[in-house]
């Protein structure tokens, strides 16, 4: 029996789209979280992508966005179908995929079966958990950790949040650093605090997330900490500080290769050249600085970054409405231009009729 649960968007990142369908095994079903492209005709100017399935996807598709609807989870204008047994890692434990909700940043390992695209893991990213340090309600910020976060519009938690209440906080950072939240939580009572983002600078002194400079760890060397790659810091509340006890490194790429294909929600940065760890091709389209943006890109059968494969996705009326076809992805990389769908004709997604007749 298969179950869609959770479409999500992204994001901010590239897409490998797969038509996802019914699907069944023996005693297992398919279930909510999996991630599935637009199927032909269904997408946005027909933009819906397909992966082929045919051997090129080594180590399948990598997929970090933001969650924008279930049904099953659609990100970055890709859907992804997932078991309902599906693993799914939050707060660095296990759980499943009943922790899943919209507006939570996800990052996603798929594979195509029988022409569907399938999750083989979910993680879910919080940039920040631990207590409120200051809200200021005129200018739609909060303050922890050191961290600034622009509070999200319409989130059921916003104007019940005191200074001193923990809480969890998804969201994507823009070029100032700033946590553009997506969604508010409230963190499980036994979860300790911790800042997550890439690394901007790190010395015998500390490292620098989001702006803000945190002491190491005891006995962590700062040598083997990898400017501009992922990390999490783990630590003790101090005023609006946080004092580290220890480190967990992620990627410096998106998935360190182990993916064929990636698609990468982001804001761009340094003159409309960065996402993230990414440097973008020099191409005739170049987006804006502080964009909100998905880009798609390639590594090698050897793990490295395929530079030109470097691609930065648009749609219309913005990311949610993004729906991308393998066929048109194949079909801008070897005509060497930008995966742009500004003229594309706007229309609902499949998830948001069903939405809206319910």
């Amino acid at each position: 029996m298969i179950h869609l649960m959770h479409r999500f968007f992204i994001g901010l990142l590239c897409a490998l789209l797969v038509s996802l369908g019914a699907m069944g095994e023996p005693g297992r079903g398919l279930g909510g979280t999996g991630l599935t492209l637009g199927d032909g005709g269904s997408g946005i100017g027909g933009t819906g992508y397909q992966p082929s399935g045919d051997g090129r996807g080594i180590g399948g598709t990598g997929i970090v966005g933001t969650i924008r609807a279930f049904g099953s989870i659609w990100v970055n204008g890709v859907e992804v179908h997932y078991w309902e047994d599906q693993a799914v890692t939050i707060y660095d434990r296990q759980g499943t995929p009943k922790d899943l909700r919209v507006g939570q940043v996800v990052a996603v390992e798929a594979e195509p079966q029988a022409g569907r695209l399938v999750a083989r893991s979910i993680e879910v990213r919080h940039a920040v958990v631990g207590p409120i340090a200051s809200i200021d309600g005129r200018a739609g910020t909060m303050q922890l950790l050191g961290q600034r976060v622009r509070l999200p519009q319409g989130d059921p938690l916003n104007g019940t949040l005191r200074p001193g209440d923990w809480v969890s906080v998804s969201g994507l950072r823009d070029p100032k650093g700033v946590v553009v939240a997506s969604l508010l939580d409230r963190p499980p009572q036994d979860l300790g605090a911790f800042v997550r983002g890439d690394v901007e600078r790190v010395d015998s002194s500390g490292v620098v997330i989001g702006g803000r400079r945190y002491p190491l760890p005891p006995g962590a060397d700062p040598s083997a900490i990898h400017l501009g790659g992922d990390l999490m810091l783990y630590g003790e509340p101090d005023g609006d500080t946080l004092r580290g006890t220890r480190l967990r490194q992620g990627w410096d790429l998106p998935f360190d290769g182990r993916v064929r294909n990636f698609l990468v929600e982001g804001f761009i940065s340094t003159n409309g050249r960065r996402v993230g760890a990414l440097t973008l091709p020099d191409t005739a389209y170049r987006p804006k600085t502080g964009e909100r943006v998905v880009i798609q890109g390639r590594f090698g059968v050897d793990g490295k970054l395929e530079p030109d494969s470097l691609r930065v996705l648009s749609a219309p009326s913005g990311l949610d409405r993004l729906r991308l076809r393998l066929d048109d992805l194949d079909r801008d990389r070897r005509a060497g231009r930008p995966s742009s769908r500004q003229g594309t004709q706007e229309r609902a997604g499949p998830w948001e009729q069903r939405r809206s007749n319910a």
